[in-house]
């Protein structure tokens, strides 16, 4: 950290609304608490929160009612269930007018949205507190990595969690801000003070995303994007694990002289295995993975002593793992991630499907830390269903796709339990045989293959990718929405 900028980030805190430093001190700390402590403390958070939505938000009242339930109803962590979960389609028809709080419509929010993976962006409220609860877990979660506040971070990434005006768009330029701030100043302000702290007390710069609309990428974009992390020298290089991917196939192929950098934060989406493994070569640097969403803000993140198992910061969000039958997983199962959110009291989440699926353990980590921790293994959309109904990760099938020769890009999309189709942007040497025969070595039961080649795979929405789509991901759901609502983005 700079010397110069050290002692005015508490400083800041202390004499602002900014919070984030005192939180993220908090959440810390809180790690190496005692267990059951915890709990408690979670519990009680859990339960304020879910009283606050039962009396000030209409969405949840609704509900509860339907349900036929009340918050006094929920005495433990099983009567969860007894709270029907919430899906983000459910969240798009409702804001704002039966999502905000009551009483907190006349208070200090802000609007912000999803990067919406698949697309489909989500409108969010956050209030002032859960904007600096926001921050400071993504300060606790570099704070695993052993990287400091004020330490320089570079961004490149396919979209961002950022401020945005009521109807759900981001500011895009000055004019932007001024017509914000004369209908409501209060956001307007949150996103101007927003870009000043993070460019200045906390050093973050952000590049545009690399790749617009497809993969059909020039070289000269690659060079420029090295060239200019090479100028930025970060001490924490925050990139979307596919560009990373494609970043170090270029380095190899060219035999670059790869960015002088130690760490590198995995975000906007999961690498597999494979990708990791390159990535860390390519840049001869250590890697960590965090995972979260805009709704929540990070929850999961890697320490240093066992990579691939993620601390959840359980003072910050509740996460539920649920299996397709509605109750709750054990230890190692795999199964739905459904969360609640601890800190936003404008806009409150109470068992939202995440979209995810992962599984937990509570076998303690050597660093000394209490929590859970948990293995997120991929968008539930890419989930591939078989005959025999056994699923099949998304990583998994990519890293085995990707290492066939003669594949340069792909995207493979599951029509049913016995149909594939395939995109792919070939290289010299590819066989549609061998790439064939792979698929039904994976996937148990296919029985018809359609390759198409193409000279490109376009990019969602987000201008994120999805190179694994599934038709039967809707039966891993939990039971209660499986059907209901099948956009889960």
């Amino acid at each position: 950290m700079s010397k110069l900028l050290k002692p005015f980030i508490p400083l800041f805190s202390k004499i602002t609304g900014h919070k984030a430093w005192k939180y993220h001190k908090n959440y810390v700390k809180n790690d190496f608490k005692d267990k059951e402590k915890r709990e408690e403390e979670q519990w009680n958070k859990l339960k304020e929160i879910i009283n606050h939505a039962y009396e000030n938000v209409p969405f949840y009242r609704e509900k509860f009612d339907e349900a036929g339930i009340t918050p006094e109803d929920i005495e433990s962590r099983e009567d969860l269930q007894k709270i029907p979960i919430t899906t983000k389609p459910e969240l798009r028809k409702n804001f704002p007018d039966k999502l905000i709080a009551k009483n907190y419509r006349n208070k200090k929010i802000r609007f912000t949205n999803t990067s919406g993976t698949t697309g489909r962006i989500t409108k969010l409220v956050q209030d002032k507190d859960d904007v600096n609860h926001k921050y400071a877990a993504k300060l606790w979660s570099r704070k695993l990595y052993g990287v400091d506040i004020g330490e320089k971070v570079l961004r490149i990434t396919p979209n961002e969690c950022q401020p945005a005006k009521k109807e759900g768009k981001g500011f895009e330029s000055l004019t932007d801000y001024f017509k914000e701030f004369l209908r409501n100043p209060t956001n307007s302000t949150y996103a101007v003070m927003e870009k000043i702290v993070k460019k200045t007390l906390h050093r973050k710069k952000t590049l545009p995303p690399i790749a617009e609309n497809d993969t059909d990428i020039k070289e000269e974009v690659f060079e420029e994007y090295i060239r200019k992390i090479k100028k930025e020298k970060p001490d924490l290089l925050a990139a979307y694990p596919l560009y990373l991917k494609w970043f170090s196939e270029f380095i190899e192929e060219n035999d670059l002289e790869p960015p002088e950098l130690e760490k590198i934060d995995l975000v906007g989406g999961l690498s597999t295995e494979n990708m990791r493994e390159e990535i860390e070569k390519s840049f001869d640097a250590e890697t960590f993975q965090n995972y979260g969403g805009c709704e929540w803000g990070r929850y999961g993140a890697e320490c240093s002593h066992e990579k691939g198992w993620m601390h959840i910061l359980e003072e910050h969000c509740y996460v539920e793992f649920i299996k397709p039958d509605g109750t709750n997983a054990n230890d190692g199962e795999l199964s739905n991630l459904i969360v609640t959110s601890l800190t936003n009291y404008g806009m409150p989440l109470i068992r939202v499907e995440h979209g995810d699926i992962g599984y937990y353990t509570d076998e303690k980590c050597s660093c000394g830390r209490t929590g859970r921790r948990m293995k997120v293994k991929g968008r539930i959309q890419s989930v591939i269903m078989d005959r025999r109904g056994i699923p099949h990760m998304p990583g998994k099938i990519w890293d085995a796709i990707h290492n066939i020769d003669g594949i340069d890009h792909f995207q493979l999309e599951q029509l049913d339990r016995e149909k594939i189709s395939l995109k792919v942007v070939s290289e010299e040497g590819f066989n549609r045989s061998r790439l064939k025969e792979k698929i039904k070595e994976i996937i148990n039961g296919v029985e018809s293959i359609r390759i198409r080649e193409v000279d490109k795979i376009e990019s969602e929405g987000s201008n994120k990718y999805m190179l694994v789509k599934s038709s039967t991901h809707d039966d891993f759901r939990p039971l209660s929405i499986r059907k209901r609502e099948s956009e889960i983005n």
